[in-house]
């Protein structure tokens, strides 16, 4: 355990204790690889302990070591080495699970493509349960090794991960769960969008055999965690229409979500994307085959109008000769009702002066 404790203080942050440090390990220890071979199961149980500690400074010192102890040693270390953390990933707790996470993205950056491509096979099972933990910490400092290894070993570690999620969510039986395989999927949509939103765009925008679910359309509004706001307003266009397909065709529940998940993408609009949006809305609202369509549209345009804090005068024209129509004279009572009030929500918002350079539309 002394030795354990100095092989581990000779990563500290403090460089003269680092120094210090590495000269005693000089002094005591004559062949470093062979005694650290020999320490590895009390080293392991030391440095599991430190990562796993609430003590930032002792988590980033036990990490740093984890990168030297793979650089030293490599291939000679990594079959004891894996097992402990894959062991320990599964069975520690909350504060363990996120540790272990931490040491792995350090093991990633410390050893070489082809050793990881060696236990890939063993390394992703464990982080896509990683990735669904019910505690945030665990899931983004898995999310993190998922983007490691992207760039350690290429797009299989990712894919693997990603697609396992997306078979997850479209399970008829994983209301219960959901919410966690959506949890992980925002982490690393969040970390690699350019990697992630093509696959999940393209697996949950298909319509399933027994209808729209849920879950599916709730996996469409991981969108708005994409941190770029050009990447999230490029593909406004691929998730709302789905959204609104969705809300017009389900019952009540499944209306609720997507109106909620529209919600979400809608609230994430920056100015320079209100257009892409606006087009969006107007194209729902002016949709002559769905009344249902056409409400839910309205609906979202309400909800936008009341809550937004853009200046929404650059789209007012296009919005106002859509949702006119459906106000003032929609087939369909349910959805003039929605459209009126949709209609309310755009004059509080707007000033007397901005809408009466509008009054050649309205009549």
């Amino acid at each position: 355990h002394v030795l354990s404790s100095l092989y581990i203080v000779r990563s500290d942050e403090n460089h003269v204790v680092k120094q210090c440090c590495a000269q005693v390990w000089k002094a005591v220890v004559q062949n470093t690889p062979r005694t650290l071979k020999e320490l590895l199961p009390a080293l392991m149980e030391r440095l599991i302990s430190s990562l796993a500690s609430t003590n930032r400074e002792k988590q980033r010192v036990a990490a740093r070591c984890v990168g030297d102890l793979v650089g030293k040693l490599g291939e000679r270390v990594m079959p004891e080495l894996m097992p402990i953390f894959m062991n320990t990933l599964s069975t520690g707790d909350a504060h363990v699970r996120e540790g272990v996470c931490i040491g792995l993205a350090e093991l990633i950056n410390a050893t070489t493509k082809d050793l990881l491509a060696m236990y890939l096979d063993d390394l992703i099972p464990a982080i896509q349960q990683a990735i669904i933990d019910d505690v945030e910490s665990v899931r983004s400092s898995a999310s993190l090794v998922v983007a490691l290894l992207y760039n350690a070993v290429g797009p299989r570690a990712t894919s693997d991960i990603v697609t396992w999620l997306l078979a997850q969510l479209m399970e008829s039986d994983v209301e219960e769960h959901g919410h966690l395989f959506l949890n992980g999927l925002e982490q690393l949509v969040a970390k690699q969008p350019g990697a992630v939103l093509p696959l999940v765009l393209k697996q949950l925008s298909k319509k399933p055999e027994d209808g729209w679910t849920v879950t599916q359309v709730r996996g469409l509004s991981v969108l708005s965690v994409v941190p770029d706001g050009h990447t999230f307003h490029r593909h406004l266009s691929d998730t709302l229409p789905i959204i609104f397909a969705a809300a017009a065709e389900g019952d009540e529940e499944l209306q609720a979500v997507a109106l909620e998940s529209a919600g979400r993408l809608v609230a994430r609009v920056e100015q320079h994307g209100l257009p892409l949006l606006a087009e969006e809305l107007v194209k729902a609202v002016k949709d002559d085959e769905s009344a249902s369509k056409r409400a839910v549209g309205a609906r979202l345009m309400d909800q936008f109008f009341e809550n937004t804090s853009l200046d929404v005068v650059p789209v007012l024209q296009d919005v106002l000769r859509a949702i006119l129509p459906v106000a003032l004279a929609d087939e369909d009572e349910e959805t003039m009702a929605a459209g009126m009030k949709a209609l309310n929500s755009i004059v509080k918002k707007c000033s007397k002066e901005v809408l009466c350079s509008y009054l050649g539309d309205i009549r």
